[in-house]
């Protein structure tokens, strides 16, 4: 991923991230083994900067941030997890070896009340240098209270326009609904990229997209690692969904991420 966008909503979190995966080479493909990873079924993580743990690009972002969440058993666990996980893929490399890897964990946890956002991370800034250790920065909103963060990593959008989409967001979302909230998140992603080429910058960001809407809950449910069905295009804000967008329409595919929880893992098939 090279743009990852949240949207912290009062009934649950929406997230919006391109399906373009960085080689080793540098070079930046769409790519079917990028994967956002769901961690026990209430929080979404996605990531942008480094796609593989080593040069030879064997093992996944996707897959080493599962592995790291694994045994989690509160928010707090797995953002240290996270941390600690960065820390250790960090050592050892001489400082032009660092990369850029930054994590976003969101959403709202039963028991809690809140919507959460940890931004996890070795970059401070885009244009900034990776650094050796990560640090962790909340932000959060209170749920059915009409308050509303949005976020983004990976590509750096204005302050002031970031600020004043984030309201635009909010108009959208408690008068339309998650589904075209996500529809102006996807079509951000995409003038993003068109402005970067139009720069001839070599934009990383890509135009498919993946859509992930998780609902707060009030009490834990039972963990069913199943990914939502393809019988429409909307977001149905009852039920976790989990949509891939294809490069020029809103389209109804849904794609499987990667689930974690306690000790129980699914991996996603590539085709998913």
């Amino acid at each position: 991923m090279t743009l990852v966008q949240t949207l912290l909503t009062p009934t649950g979190v929406l997230q919006v991230s391109d399906r373009q995966l960085t080689f080793p080479s540098g070079k930046a493909f769409e790519s079917p083994a990028n994967k956002v990873v769901i961690w026990c079924e209430h929080m979404v993580v996605g990531f942008s900067g480094m796609a593989f743990t080593d040069s030879a690009g064997q093992c996944t972002i996707s897959e080493w941030i599962v592995h790291k969440l694994r045994g989690a058993r509160t928010v707090e666990d797995a953002a240290q997890s996270l941390v600690l996980g960065g820390n250790e893929l960090m050592a050892g490399r001489d400082d032009d070896e660092l990369g850029k890897l930054t994590m976003i964990l969101a959403g709202a946890p039963p028991g809690i009340n809140r919507n959460l956002l940890y931004r996890i991370s070795n970059v401070a800034h885009p244009a900034q240098p990776a650094q050796r250790y990560f640090d962790v920065k909340i932000m959060h909103v209170p749920l059915r209270q009409g308050e509303y963060r949005y976020h983004t990593a990976g590509v750096l959008i204005n302050p002031v326009y970031q600020q004043s989409y984030e309201k635009e967001l909010a108009g959208i979302h408690s008068n339309f609904g998650a589904n075209h909230a996500a529809k102006s998140m996807v079509a951000l992603q995409r003038r993003v990229r068109e402005a970067e080429l139009a720069e001839k910058l070599g934009s990383r960001v890509g135009r498919e997209a993946m859509v992930v809407w998780l609902p707060a809950v009030a009490e834990s449910k039972s963990v069913v690692f199943i990914a939502t069905g393809t019988e429409s295009a909307d977001i149905d804000e009852r039920w976790a969904m989990y949509s891939f967008i294809d490069a020029y329409t809103f389209s109804q595919v849904r794609f499987e991420p990667h689930f974690v929880c306690a000790d129980a893992v699914r991996i996603a098939h590539l085709s998913g």
